[in-house]
């Protein structure tokens, strides 16, 4: 049964907490009767009837009306923010919107990839910036998990960042300055009891505390992940095969630029690395190209404009072959001019990894 907040009352907007039991009301999306659910244990709200179709409406949960509820009272101090407003052009109704162009949504129940993004761009054909808060089930989640990094976002004072509502705790989490660092999601965070003092806070430049990486640990790391027949790293090791190479013993250079947006799962950072330099030995590069299909496959749908940032990254790592020597870079075309140097074991990088330390 589809459940909202707010009804219509003769064109005018009514809350259910302050709405009258055996009074007319009706969806502000579908327009047609809802009735009115108030009682000791659930929160009040008014709900359609059984097997009746809303296009602006969906199943929620106590904890999403709760949270809903939560961000309206939050984001009514700073400006007149309206709940479950419901925008026609588009068949959306943000939780809360702030006007004049910011949607706030409580994400608690699993969402597709698509969907996400249908309704990220949703709002952007109507100039709304939206802000996507995690709900519990989230923040119970292994940080690293790509259900929750589909949801991160992009501030230049704080980075790339995540947001968490813990309704019963009344506890706004954030989470910023994430990247992946070798193969390891690192970030700082840091807990606030209003949505004002979280907003406060990421107005303002934040510090980033970067964290020691390792080669060693990630190349170790990824012989566990091969052993474990982890179907990603597998996938990987196959190209490597066929071009008669060890994905343990890819280049190290392959490891460049270490510490790369929180895009994507844990092994994107070294996979389309990996592909280039095999490609490199088959054919010249032509940069475009490689950028386009890293756009094509990394789908932030928060991150505005992501591929000037894959671009400098593509352009960091064919930076590192071209200190060493090993292609010819000009313009937007890259070939290789002697072999890159591939090791024949997990053993033999070690050693290499150990001796560029030392230097």
């Amino acid at each position: 049964m589809l459940i909202v907040l707010i009804a219509l009352q003769n064109g005018h907007r009514v809350l259910a907490t302050q709405a009258t039991s055996g009074s007319n009301y009706v969806c502000p999306g579908c327009q047609t009767p809802v009735i009115l659910k108030r009682g000791r244990i659930k929160i009040a709200h008014f709900a359609h009837r059984t097997g009746q179709a809303c296009l602006g409406g969906a199943p929620e949960t106590i904890e999403h009306l709760q949270g809903k509820l939560c961000l309206w009272h939050q984001g009514g101090h700073r400006t007149r923010a309206v709940l479950e407003w419901y925008l026609p052009t588009i068949k959306q109704r943000p939780d809360v919107f702030l006007p004049p162009g910011n949607a706030l949504e409580f994400q608690c129940s699993p969402i597709s990839l698509t969907r996400l993004t249908e309704r990220v761009q949703g709002y952007r054909q109507c100039a709304i910036h939206s802000e996507w808060i995690l709900g519990r089930a989230y923040w119970q989640r292994r940080p690293e998990a790509s259900s929750v990094l589909k949801f991160v976002a992009y501030r230049r004072t704080i980075g790339y960042y995540l947001v968490f509502l813990l309704v019963h705790e009344q506890r706004f989490v954030l989470r910023y300055h994430l990247s992946w660092v070798d193969q390891r999601l690192t970030f700082q965070e840091r807990q606030f009891t209003t949505w004002d003092a979280l907003t406060t806070f990421w107005e303002q430049s934040q510090a980033v505390a970067w964290h020691n990486p390792s080669l060693s640990a990630v190349n170790r790391w990824i012989g566990r992940q091969l052993g474990w027949k982890r179907s990603p790293w597998l996938i990987i090791q196959s190209r490597c095969y066929q071009a008669h190479h060890l994905l343990q013993g890819c280049p190290i250079a392959c490891h460049y630029p270490r510490r790369v947006p929180p895009f994507q799962t844990y092994n994107w950072w070294l996979s389309w690395r990996v592909e280039c330099v095999l490609a490199l030995e088959q054919h010249p590069l032509d940069l475009t190209v490689v950028v386009d299909q890293l756009a094509r496959a990394v789908q932030v749908p928060l991150v505005k404009a992501p591929r000037p940032v894959l671009e400098a990254m593509v352009l960091a790592f064919i930076g590192v072959l071209q200190h060493q020597q090993v292609i010819r870079w000009q313009g937007t075309q890259v070939k290789q001019l002697r072999p890159i140097t591939w090791f024949g074991n997990e053993q033999q990088k070690e050693r290499a990894i150990k001796a560029k330390e030392k230097d």
